[in-house]
């Protein structure tokens, strides 16, 4: 599953949300399914990733068939997800996208999924909402910095053990905002090398013209 967690992970930051919105949105698939695309429930009633019924399951089907994808494809359930997210439940997906941490985001994923005892009221009475919140908190912090067509396999930096447990602190991954804090760092200290470089060369070649004019 660890694969499944991290292609999940990637496949959201990629398309748009925030770390602690993609961890939360893993999180509900792994207790919905074990991310498991082929996972069926509910007395055979329920399928995919997300646990989809009656006319939102038609609706995976007719997705894959509009964009000729199989309909047990971890890439076409994922775009089946953020399809919802956009159109038939853009009320939980406007409520993922404004939302600013993980219980927020997790919250929102209770109103895509209304598993039972789900009510708008109290989201977190809906079933499973502590191994929900759970994961999704523990994805987040070891949520991957977006790579350029990576393998699955290799999407996070760290081993799949810094997701799932609690790693020692000396090797957990920096959150995804610490490592862009540093890449921003990284750029700034290049640019004024780069800069400081360019005016030595200037002061080099005005000295050089100002001592040919005197001795030429």
């Amino acid at each position: 599953m660890a694969d499944s967690v991290q292609y999940a992970m990637q496949w959201l930051l990629k398309r748009g949300y925030q770390p602690h919105q993609a961890a939360a949105l893993v999180g509900h698939g792994i207790q919905e399914s074990g991310l498991r695309t082929d996972a069926v429930g509910d007395n055979g009633t329920a399928k995919g990733v997300f646990q989809w019924r009656g006319d939102r399951l038609s609706g995976l089907y007719n997705f894959a068939r509009e964009t000729g994808q199989d309909a047990n494809s971890l890439d076409t359930q994922l775009g089946y997800l953020d399809r919802e997210l956009n159109t038939t439940e853009k009320r939980a997906g406007d409520a993922l996208r404004a939302s600013t941490d993980v219980r927020s985001a997790t919250r929102a994923g209770m109103m895509y999924e209304r598993p039972a005892g789900y009510t708008a009221a109290n989201p977190e009475a809906g079933h499973g909402w502590a191994n929900r919140f759970g994961k999704a908190q523990e994805l987040f912090g070891g949520a991957p910095a977006v790579t350029a067509d990576a393998p699955a396999s290799r999407l996070l930096a760290t081993p799949a053990a810094t997701v799932w447990g609690a790693p020692p602190a000396a090797v957990m991954s920096a959150s995804p905002f610490d490592n862009l804090a540093a890449a921003f760092a990284g750029s700034a200290n290049r640019e004024q090398a780069e800069a400081q470089a360019a005016d030595q060369q200037r002061r080099k070649a005005l000295l050089g013209g100002g001592l040919g004019a005197m001795f030429g």
